[in-house]
């Protein structure tokens, strides 16, 4: 995937939010999980439910951890 980091074998971050072909994709090429950091404030293309369901049904296990800067 592009715009991709990997930080070591197991770990990598994706910059960007990922829509539901990315997910389907980062499914596709092996990942196993997805962490979404974004708060609720935050904009979102696909809603946190429904992320964990595209999530979900490609394969992915899914957790929404909201993270703010000054919290």
């Amino acid at each position: 995937m592009d715009n991709v980091v990997e930080i070591d074998s197991n770990h990598s971050i994706a910059r960007f939010a990922p829509d539901e072909a990315a997910l389907r994709k980062a499914a596709e090429e092996g990942f196993r999980s997805v962490v979404n950091f974004r708060t609720t404030d935050e904009k979102q293309e696909v809603a946190p439910d429904e992320e964990r369901r595209i999530a979900e049904e490609a394969g992915l296990t899914y957790l929404h951890h909201p993270v703010s800067p000054d919290a």
